[in-house]
């Protein structure tokens, strides 16, 4: 759920691709506050950013810690 944030009407996450935040909207199914079902959008083991803020818009340069 620290990775989740609303785009619009649609869930949203930002994943990471070649070193840059990637904006993916996905379609969440049961969640609570600590967990929540992606059924579409992401891919087994692909990185996502916790607690993105305002400062991680799609383009930006991150580095995966």
């Amino acid at each position: 759920m620290t990775a989740l944030f609303r785009e619009g009407n649609d869930w949203a996450t930002f994943k990471v691709v070649k070193g840059k935040a990637q904006l993916q909207l996905l379609i969440i199914g049961a969640f609570n506050q600590d967990i929540a079902e992606v059924r579409s959008g992401l891919s087994q083991n692909e990185t996502v950013i916790q607690f993105p803020g305002d400062i991680i818009t799609n383009g930006t340069a991150v580095i995966a810690e």
